[in-house]
C-alpha cells in the first residue's frame, strides 16, 4: 500500500492526525449554550485512535449564550427532557448536580481544547477538526472561541465533516459504518458519541484505502508509467538517475522512510 509519505505531508503542512469533535448543547444555533465537548485523536495511517479528552463545562462565561426554550419547535431543551428516561446516563451527565465539581468554566474549557490540540498535532502542521456535520459542532465551538477572544486553535480551512466522509463511503463503497457497526455506549454522550464517530470514520478511511490501491501493483505499470514513478522516486531519496536501484528496492526504502517518519510523530504525538 502507498500512502503519501509524512515528509510530504509536513511539506503541505498536513499530517494524518484528525480531532474527531462532538459537543452537546441547548440550541443548534451558533451561540448555543454548551454542555460538554469531547475530542477524539485519530492517526489515519495507523488506524487508530492515538489519544482523547472530555470535558463538563458550567455556565460560567455562558451568561448570554443561547438555551431553547421547551415550548420552541424543534427545541433542543426538550430533545434533553426526553432523554431523561430514553437515555438516562447522558442526561445526568449534562444536569446532575453531582457533576458540578467536575465542570470547567467556559474559558477554562476552551483553553484546554487549544491546548489539547496543540500538543496533540505534530509541530509545523495545521490541526484538522472534524464535527459530525458542516454546521453545528466547529460551528458552534468557533462562536465561542471568538465570543471569548480566545484564538481559535484551528484555522477555518481546518474544519472537516464527517457527514461528508460518511457520504463516501455509501456512495462509493456501499457501506454505512456509523449505523452498521455495533454500539453499547449511551447516545447524546459527547465521549461516547466522539469515539463512536471515531471508529466509524476509521473504518470508512480503511475501506476507501484498500479500495483504492487494490490490486496496485507498479509491476504491471505500462513501461512508460514505470520508468517516470522510478525517476520521480529516484530524484525524491536523492539518487542520481543513472542508478541501477530497482523499482522495488526504491518502494521498500520509501516504505521504510516513511514508518521511521511515521514513527517519530506518533512519539512527538504522545
Amino acid at each position: 500500500m502507498i500512502l503519501p509519505t509524512l515528509d510530504y505531508l509536513k511539506s503541505i503542512k498536513s499530517s494524518p492526525v484528525i480531532h474527531v469533535l462532538d459537543i452537546e448543547t441547548a440550541s443548534k444555533r451558533q451561540d448555543a449554550y454548551i454542555f460538554s465537548a469531547s475530542l477524539v485523536t485519530v492517526d489515519i495511517y495507523q488506524r487508530r485512535v492515538i489519544n482523547k479528552t472530555y470535558l463538563l463545562i458550567s455556565g460560567e462565561g455562558q451568561e448570554y449564550r443561547h438555551k431553547d426554550d421547551v415550548s420552541e419547535p424543534d427545541s433542543t431543551m426538550a430533545f434533553w427532557l426526553e432523554q431523561k428516561t430514553k437515555s438516562p446516563e447522558a442526561y445526568a451527565e449534562i444536569f446532575s448536580p453531582e457533576k458540578d465539581e467536575q465542570r470547567l468554566s467556559l474559558p477554562e474549557a476552551l483553553h484546554h481544547i487549544s491546548l489539547y490540540i496543540k500538543e496533540n498535532t505534530p509541530e509545523g502542521t495545521k490541526a484538522q477538526v472534524m464535527g459530525n456535520g458542516s454546521e453545528f459542532d466547529n460551528v458552534i465551538l468557533s462562536h465561542a472561541y471568538q465570543e471569548a477572544g480566545i484564538e481559535q486553535p484551528w484555522h477555518f480551512r481546518g474544519n472537516q465533516s464527517l457527514r461528508t466522509v460518511c457520504l463516501l463511503g455509501r456512495l462509493l463503497l456501499g457501506i454505512d459504518p456509523k449505523y452498521t457497526l455495533k454500539r453499547t455506549t449511551p447516545l447524546h454522550h459527547s465521549l461516547y458519541d466522539s469515539e463512536h464517530e471515531a471508529e466509524y470514520f476509521i473504518e470508512i478511511v480503511s475501506a476507501l484505502i484498500e479500495a483504492i490501491t487494490k490490486g496496485h501493483n507498479v509491476v504491471n505499470m505500462a513501461s512508460d508509467q514505470e520508468a517516470m514513478f522510478r525517476s520521480s522516486l529516484l530524484k525524491a531519496l536523492g539518487y542520481s538517475q543513472s542508478s541501477d536501484k530497482e523499482l522495488v528496492d526504491l518502494l521498500a526504502e520509501v516504505e521504510f522512510n516513511r514508518k521511521a517518519l511515521h514513527e517519530g510523530e506518533a512519539h512527538a504525538c504522545c
